[in-house]
């Protein structure tokens, strides 16, 4: 009766338990391959432009507002929002959001009445160029594009006990009384006999988990830029994606590259560049010279560590 009423007791406990807690998905980004010329193909629209304001909908939703410069694909105006999922709480692990008055070729897809693009449709400028007609100026006209219909920040109320918590205790001290009492009968009805051996319980094996992988996309390459791969150097041309796991440097010439964000790098002959974080970006300069003109921005942040290299210039 008590091992009944025990049982009875943490199936009610884990039912309850449901009304309450719910699992949080977890997913990561996962690109099908496309080179510049597949993009545009299942483009609604792609043009170069400005970013000249953003507006945050919620923690998760940033509109971000573009001037148009020139079209490639698609009718827009002379400026377009574009709905970006992410912001300050974080957001789609696809999602992008381009720094304010970076110019940037940007591929658009179509969200309800407005228009969204995420970080499997970046292409650099150069890129686009190589593959999409010349570029129209756009309609006098802003583009028609709505904003996500987001309800406004709800007040948050105060974590004080509810009703559920309440229940949820009433519900978890019936069960360890009953548990407690279970135990002490079974304890009373096998005085006197020998207690029984451990049991071995099989260990499940751990999940396996994957490194996360830290890269970048480098553009407008110049100048003789190699990356490398293993043990071999690779001469680099027009745009890459840059792995922390694989150092980048300059050959006998000087080279430059520009990060999504608009920061320009140059390296001087013979010197070698590592990466260490994309996000706020971060490097190492492990030998040689380098230059860095970083985007200003309010709450920017950009850094570059070094032992015997020199940095000649990060201006802000």
């Amino acid at each position: 009766m008590l091992r009944a009423a025990a049982r009875l007791s943490v199936v009610v406990l884990l039912a309850a338990s449901a009304e309450f807690v719910t699992a949080t998905p977890c997913s990561a980004c996962n690109c099908v391959p496309r080179t510049p010329k597949q993009l545009l193909h299942h483009a609604d629209a792609a043009f170069v432009g400005t970013v000249v304001a953003e507006q945050p909908i919620d923690t998760t939703t940033t509109v971000q507002t573009f001037a148009v410069h020139g079209v490639f694909k698609g009718a827009l105006g002379a400026t377009v929002n574009v709905i970006e999922p992410i912001g300050s709480g974080g957001g789609s692990t696809c999602g992008i959001a381009y720094a304010l008055g970076a110019r940037v070729a940007v591929v658009l897809s179509r969200q309800g009445d407005g228009w969204t693009t995420d970080s499997c449709s970046l292409v650099s400028l150069a890129d686009l160029e190589a593959v999409a007609p010349s570029p129209v100026p756009p309609r006098p006209e802003p583009s028609p594009s709505a904003f996500p219909t987001v309800p406004p920040f709800a007040p948050v109320a105060s974590p004080g006990l509810g009703w559920p918590a309440v229940v949820l205790g009433l519900l978890v001290g019936v069960a360890g009384i009953a548990l407690a009492l279970s135990l002490g009968g079974r304890s009373g009805r096998t005085h006197g006999r020998p207690a029984p051996g451990p049991v071995d319980v099989p260990k499940a094996p751990l999940p396996e988990t994957k490194p996360i992988r830290v890269a970048l996309m480098l553009t407008n390459l110049e100048g003789a830029l190699e990356m490398q791969e293993g043990t071999a150097w690779k001469k680099l041309a027009k745009s890459v994606d840059w792995d922390a796991a694989d150092p980048v440097r300059s050959a006998d010439k000087m080279a430059r590259f520009t990060l999504p964000d608009g920061t320009r790098a140059t390296l001087r002959p013979h010197s070698e560049v590592r990466l260490l974080a994309a996000e706020p970006p971060s490097f190492s300069l492990e030998k040689g010279e380098g230059w860095f003109e970083v985007i200003p921005g309010a709450g920017r942040r950009f850094s570059v560590a070094t032992s015997d290299a020199r940095i000649c210039s990060a201006r802000r």
